[in-house]
C-alpha cells in the first residue's frame, strides 16, 4: 500500500463531495496523472518533488516499476484512491495550501536581480534541440514579444490575442509557450502586485482552448488561472523582489523538465518587465 504524505486542500474538498470513478491518464517516473469522471485531473507526485496544484505527495521515490499504465481504473474515496493493482492511503495525509508569493517594490534589488535572472537564463538554459537558437523558440521569444506589448498598450483584446499565439507553441508535454504564458501570470498575480487585477485575463486565453495545446499542459494552465502555481515558482518569484540570494532557487526552477525551467524563468522575466512597467504608469 502507497501512503499519502500530504495533499493540495483542493483535493481534500473535491474527495469529501463522495466517491468517484476514473482512470490514470498518464504515467512517468516521477508523476502519475489521474483523471476523474468530470474530466477534473489529479496529480500523484514523489516524496522529493514540492508542492504543487491538485497534487498528492506519495511516500515513494519514483513510479517508474509500480505496475500501473495508462487507461487503468481509478476509484477515489475520501480516504484512499485505489489505482489498478495499488492503494493510495490518504488518510492520514496532511493537507497544505498553496499561497501566491508577494511582490514588493524594491528599485534597485529588483532591478539587479532581474538583469541576474536574464544573464542567468542565456547561461545555463538547455542546449541542442531545445536551446535558444532553435527556429522554434525564436517564435516562442517573438510572440512573447506581442505579449508584453499588449500589455504595456492596455490593450485588453490584444493581449488575449497574442497569448492565444503562445498556446501549444513548441515542444514536449509542456510546451515552450504555456510554460512562458504562466510564468507572465505568475508573476502579474503576486500579492500585493499592482497588476494582480491582469491575472484574470489568463483565463479568458484559455477558454474553449484545451484543444490546443496537450492535456497535461492545459490542466497545468487552468489551475493558474485559479491562481494555483506550484511552490517552487512562487517562491522563485517572490525571490526576486526581495532577496539578495537567488542562485540557488533560479536553479531548482531550471531543472523542470527538458525546458520548462528555462521557459517559465523566461515568462518571470517578461512578467517583471510587465509589471515593472505597469507600477510606473500606476505611479503617474
Amino acid at each position: 500500500m502507497w501512503r499519502g504524505i500530504s495533499l493540495h486542500n483542493q483535493i481534500g474538498e473535491m474527495l469529501s463531495q463522495g466517491p468517484k470513478y476514473g482512470k490514470v491518464h498518464s504515467v512517468f517516473r516521477r508523476t502519475v496523472n489521474l483523471t476523474d469522471e468530470d474530466e477534473n485531473m489529479i496529480s500523484l507526485v514523489t516524496r522529493k518533488m514540492d508542492y504543487a496544484p491538485i497534487s498528492i505527495l506519495v511516500d515513494i521515490d519514483e513510479f517508474q516499476d509500480c505496475k500501473i499504465c495508462a487507461g487503468e481504473a481509478v476509484y477515489f474515496h475520501e480516504k484512499r484512491i485505489i489505482i489498478g493493482p495499488r492503494i493510495l492511503d490518504i488518510s492520514h495525509a496532511e493537507h497544505y495550501v498553496l499561497k501566491r508569493g508577494g511582490y514588493k517594490s524594491s528599485g534597485d534589488l529588483l532591478e539587479k536581480n532581474l538583469k541576474y535572472l536574464e544573464s542567468f537564463i542565456y547561461a545555463n538554459g538547455p542546449e541542442a534541440i531545445y536551446s535558444f537558437e532553435t527556429a522554434a523558440f525564436q517564435m516562442v521569444v517573438q510572440r512573447t514579444r506581442l505579449v508584453q506589448k499588449a500589455f504595456l498598450e492596455d490593450d485588453r483584446e490584444q493581449i488575449i490575442q497574442a497569448g492565444k499565439g503562445l498556446l501549444g507553441l513548441g515542444q514536449g508535454l509542456t510546451p515552450s509557450g504555456d510554460d512562458v504564458l504562466m510564468g507572465i501570470f505568475l508573476v502579474l498575480g503576486l500579492d500585493n502586485s499592482p497588476a494582480k487585477h491582469l491575472h484574470s485575463i489568463l483565463e479568458e486565453i484559455i477558454k474553449d482552448s484545451r484543444e490546443e495545446t496537450t492535456d497535461i499542459s492545459y490542466e497545468g494552465l487552468y489551475r493558474a488561472s485559479k491562481g494555483f502555481y506550484r511552490s517552487i515558482l512562487s517562491e522563485a518569484a517572490e525571490a526576486l523582489a526581495r532577496s539578495k540570494n537567488i542562485e540557488e532557487i533560479l536553479r531548482k526552477v531550471m531543472a523542470i523538465g527538458h525546458s520548462s525551467g528555462r521557459d517559465l524563468l523566461y515568462g518571470i522575466l517578461t512578467g517583471y518587465k510587465i509589471l515593472v512597467e505597469k507600477e510606473k504608469d500606476y505611479a503617474n
